[in-house]
């Protein structure tokens, strides 16, 4: 008797499993019996799902996170970065630099600056979980609330054999809101390289600016006091300032 429950591709597949099955649904037709459930071959059967592309997102819902984050000088860097990649900006009729200063009144050291921190916490952080040595469950999610820009980019200076304990000590001894601090990374870095000797000694061009400026002061007080009137007590007290100002070079890194 002649089966004619083989569909044209069962026939032309040469698949031998799928030319049984369709048999088997033919004998089952012939003897009134229900039809056996549908079999996917092997290979069918185990072909992975094809992954759903990421949804990128526009430049709206880009920079409405911009908005939110605006506490989160490196969420920012990464936001702009990917309207920076991608050529967003390019619908605002203007260049980057120009689109960063119009939007968001950012000046183009300062979005550069925010662009560089962002890639350097994150090759930071790509680094730590690499590494058989660091304990990522600690260090991963105080990365993630790091937003002092100017000291992420130091970070990523310090030598890879001591980058991971400096960090994790910067954390432990910092109290500023943004994390870790320049400061706090030279003193933990020379910490754990051994040097205790390194002095706390953070002054910053507009410090060294306002302690020359005190002292010219004071000094033109001395030469060239008003008549009458004896300027020697003011002088002493500008210099009072400037030795507050003035970073204490004895002041060594606390040991714990």
């Amino acid at each position: 008797m002649e089966l004619h429950g083989l569909g044209r591709q069962d026939r032309d597949s040469g698949d031998a499993a799928v030319i049984e099955i369709g048999v088997m649904r033919a004998k089952n037709a012939l003897c009134g019996e229900p039809p056996i459930a549908h079999v996917m071959p092997m290979e069918e059967a185990e072909k992975p799902e094809p992954e759903k592309p990421e949804q990128l997102r526009s430049l709206a819902e880009l920079e409405i996170e911009i908005v939110r984050q605006q506490q989160a000088a490196v969420t920012i860097g990464r936001l702009l970065g990917e309207i920076k990649a991608r050529g967003l900006f390019l619908g605002t009729d203007a260049d980057f630099v120009t689109y960063a200063f119009r939007r968001w009144r950012y000046k183009k050291a300062y979005a550069y600056e925010l662009l560089e921190a962002a890639d350097a916490l994150d090759a930071i952080g790509e680094r730590f979980r690499k590494s058989a040595h660091v304990d990522c469950t600690k260090l991963i999610p105080l990365l993630n609330g790091w937003n002092n820009v100017k000291a992420i980019r130091e970070a990523e200076q310090i030598p890879e054999e001591f980058q991971a304990k400096a960090i994790e000590r910067a954390f432990a001894v910092s109290s500023g809101r943004k994390g870790p601090s320049r400061i706090d990374l030279r003193c933990a870095t020379a910490f754990v390289r051994g040097e205790p000797q390194i002095f706390a000694d953070d002054r910053t061009d507009r410090n060294r600016r306002a302690i020359a400026q005190l002292e010219r002061v004071a000094q033109r007080l001395r030469e060239a006091p008003i008549d009458g009137l004896d300027l020697k007590v003011e002088a002493l007290a500008l210099d009072g300032v400037v030795q507050l100002l003035r970073p204490r070079r004895q002041q060594k890194v606390a040991t714990p």
